[in-house]
């Protein structure tokens, strides 16, 4: 009897050429029945004549022994796909018509269970029978690490953070056609937003400014509505004897990073290690950031204020280049608290309010203090008047000790 397909359970295959050393440590990894840690992206195809045609184009290194034919099978058992390494289809972007391409994050972890050599089309080809594992956290270190920052956006899909993958690889246009992908599919708000700004921090990066700005204007209108416009919030526009102090602002955060936006990510790390001086400049980038957020505030400039305050909190725990303090940080999530209050958006509001007081260490008593009493008022609002009276109740006894 034949056996019924398991949906959850996938066989892909990849055809790769190889070198006889890459072959000798595989067949140790399967005869030792140690992992396999693949620390890069890689393609795989359903179809295992599409992963058989890409040994085609090396027959004369194969004939001299100089490079071996190699296939693998994995298995992938749904259960088995971690939330942080993600595993994506991307046929719809393959460059092959028709094609069935699945791509792996790095920092997969797999074992062999079987080992073969086979003779197929006029050559040896080295077999392997793989399967997708988990749970080896303490293999994956600096790539878990960036991982781990990049879930942190809160958007759960496997497109999007393979797509921010390639882009911290500068893999730009490749991250590019994933993010459009997903728009394309319009699955919510939350990713659209998220893919809006990453295409947005792409241009950026590639100096691109008319495209960077089509970008904010597409994340303005998930904000604050369609009806809105990018400049103008219900509020005034700047005060004249604020503009002076808010251009000023802009222009230092320019003088700081300027010169550094078109660094990858790797030459920035490195510049930044062997140049205090650098590092200190980087840390006053977010000080200007807030200095220009409470001008917008005070103008009421509340969703341009949300803006500026949500990016450098997202460009700091994505690449960890810019420093941020623990306090300036809190700082933050006060402020953006205030804006999303003062926009009716309770929910994003307490969010951010509740994110400020988990760090009390680091939260100024006067900013502790104020901030509850906002918790409260909002709970009050939304006629949750149970759990604002222990929030006072808890403000009551911390004020007293």
């Amino acid at each position: 009897m034949s056996r019924e397909p398991d949906n959850n359970e996938l066989t892909i295959y990849r055809g790769q050429i190889s070198s006889p050393q890459e072959i000798a440590e595989l067949v140790g990894a399967y005869q030792n029945q140690s992992i396999v840690a693949v620390n890069s992206f890689f393609s795989t195809s359903k179809d295992r004549n599409i992963a058989k045609f890409f040994l085609t184009g090396a027959q004369s290194n194969l004939c001299d022994g100089t490079r071996l034919a190699a296939i693998f099978e994995i298995i992938i058992k749904k259960q088995d796909v971690s939330q942080f390494l993600p595993v994506a289809d991307i046929s719809q972007l393959s460059d092959f018509p028709g094609e069935k391409e699945v791509l792996f994050a790095p920092g997969q972890i797999f074992t062999i269970n079987k080992f073969d050599i086979i003779f197929e089309s006029g050559v040896n080809i080295y077999t392997f029978k793989m399967v997708l594992k988990t749970g080896f956290k303490e293999c994956l270190n600096q790539v878990y690490t960036k991982v781990e920052k990049i879930r942190s956006v809160q958007v759960h899909d496997p497109l999007f953070h393979i797509g921010t993958l390639l882009a911290e690889e500068e893999r730009f246009q490749e991250a590019q056609d994933l993010y459009k992908d997903l728009l394309s599919k319009n699955v919510n708000e939350d990713i659209n937003y998220a893919c809006y700004r990453q295409l947005m921090t792409i241009a950026n990066q590639q100096h691109n400014t008319h495209e960077a700005k089509l970008w904010f204007d597409k994340m303005n209108e998930i904000k604050v509505g369609k009806t809105a416009s990018p400049n103008h919030d219900d509020g005034i526009p700047i005060r004249t004897e604020d503009y002076s102090t808010l251009r000023h602002n802009m222009q230092e955060i320019q003088n700081l990073a300027g010169n550094f936006l078109s660094l990858s990510t790797h030459d920035l790390c490195q510049a930044l290690n062997n140049d205090e001086n650098l590092s200190n400049r980087f840390e006053n980038l977010n000080d200007h950031v807030y200095n220009m957020v409470l001008i917008m505030i005070k103008n009421k400039q509340y969703t341009l204020a949300i803006h500026y305050t949500e990016a450098a909190l997202f460009s700091s725990s994505i690449s960890g280049i810019i420093p941020l303090r623990p306090s300036l940080k809190v700082k933050f999530y006060i402020q953006l608290g205030y804006c999303y209050q003062e926009l009716k958006r309770n929910d994003e509001s307490l969010k951010y309010y509740k994110m400020a007081l988990e760090d009390k260490t680091h939260c100024s008593p006067d900013d502790y203090i104020r901030t509850v009493h906002c918790v409260g008022k909002i709970l009050e609002t939304t006629n949750c008047y149970e759990e604002a009276l222990h929030v006072y109740i808890q403000l009551a006894e911390d004020y007293n000790n």
